[in-house]
């Protein structure tokens, strides 16, 4: 960009589609989101409180999403019933990374998250709704999360 006495002059324009980026910022999204939901249940679950209680105690505040709504009870009901599914979600966070790493931004979290949806579904959860996430901690935590009274 050139300048006439202060003045920005505009000398090349580019036009860079979006809906491509969109899509990975949704990836993004859902892939957090369930990420930080399966965390608060494992460690009710392990702590001895009951994890619909912990859910209803912070859901109306800031940590309150639709995601969390509707993937903490999918865990604790055990319904893990395709919605959208670990194999696809592999596949959106591949993308995701391969472009992080093309324009040179570290998405640490998101690789992380990538590596625990490649070990479950190498335990033969691919096909299953991406709630099942929770597997992994189960497994790591030895526990297994459900609402008191299932």
């Amino acid at each position: 960009m050139e300048t006439k006495k202060g003045t920005p002059i505009v000398t090349e324009m580019q036009v860079i589609p979006v809906a491509g980026y969109d899509s990975m910022l949704m990836t993004l999204s859902g892939a957090h989101a369930p990420y930080f939901t399966r965390n608060i249940v494992i460690l009710a679950t392990k702590a001895g409180v009951d994890p619909e209680l912990v859910y209803q105690a912070i859901r109306g505040g800031l940590a309150g999403s639709t995601v969390l709504d509707a993937k903490s009870n999918m865990v604790m009901d055990r319904n893990f019933k395709p919605g959208f599914r670990i194999d696809l979600h592999i596949k959106d966070l591949g993308n995701v990374l391969d472009t992080a790493h093309g324009v040179g931004a570290p998405l640490p979290l998101t690789a992380a998250v990538m590596e625990m949806m490649q070990a479950i579904k190498l335990d033969g959860c691919g096909t299953e709704d991406h709630s099942s996430l929770v597997k992994y901690y189960e497994k790591l935590a030895n526990a297994q999360v459900v609402r008191k009274g299932n």
